[in-house]
C-alpha cells in the first residue's frame, strides 16, 4: 500500500488540457539502444541467447503472454482512446486492473512473448531495462495525475497497483 504523499495532497487541482501520450514516448526512445543489442547479440550469437526451456513449453508460454497481451493491450488502447479526452480520471475497464495497462501490456506480456517465441533471453534483459526505464519515467504521470485530479487520485493510487494487473474483484472491490 503506498502512503499518501503530504505535497501531493496540498497541491492545487489543475485543469490544463493532458497530454495523452505520457512518457511513453520517452520510454520508447531510452530503451531502443537495449531492444537493438538484444536483437543484435540473438542475431549474432543464437547458441548463447537461447533460452534453457524445452521448446514445447516455450512456445506455449510465449504464445499465451501473446494472446493475452495483444488482447489486454487491445482493450487498454481501445478504453483509453475512448475516455481519455472526456478530461476524467480514467479508473474503469484496465485501468481498474492496473494504474498503468497498455505499459502492462508491454512490460509484463508481449515483451516476454516475444522473448519466448524467439528464444531470446536478451529480449528478457532488454525487458528488465524496459521494466527500470518505466520506473525512471512514471513518476511525471504520477505527478501531473496528482496535479490534475488530487485527492481522487491519490484514493485510486492507493487502490490499484501500478503495473501489474490484478482484476478488482481479486483485489476485494
Amino acid at each position: 500500500m503506498i502512503s499518501p504523499d503530504p505535497a501531493i495532497k496540498n497541491r492545487p487541482v489543475i485543469h490544463e488540457p493532458m497530454r495523452w501520450e505520457g512518457v511513453g514516448p520517452r520510454m520508447g526512445l531510452a530503451w531502443t539502444p537495449w531492444l537493438a543489442a538484444a536483437l543484435a547479440l540473438r542475431w549474432w550469437a543464437p547458441e548463447v541467447s537461447a533460452l534453457p526451456l524445452p521448446s514445447a513449453l516455450r512456445l506455449a508460454l510465449g504464445s499465451a503472454l501473446l494472446a493475452i497481451g495483444l488482447a489486454f493491450w487491445a482493450w487498454s488502447a481501445a478504453h483509453f482512446l475512448r475516455h481519455f479526452f472526456a478530461g476524467r480520471l480514467l479508473t474503469s475497464g484496465p485501468f481498474a486492473w492496473c494504474r498503468n495497462p497498455i505499459y502492462a501490456s508491454f512490460i509484463v506480456l508481449l515483451v516476454p512473448a516475444a522473448a519466448l517465441l524467439a528464444n531470446a533471453w536478451p529480449l528478457l534483459a532488454a525487458d528488465a531495462a524496459l521494466y527500470l526505464l518505466f520506473r525512471r519515467f512514471i513518476g511525471d504521470e504520477d505527478r501531473m495525475l496528482a496535479d490534475r485530479f488530487g485527492a481522487s487520485y491519490e484514493a485510486y493510487r492507493r487502490r490499484v497497483g501500478e503495473l501489474v494487473p490484478v482484476p478488482p474483484r481479486l483485489r476485494g472491490d
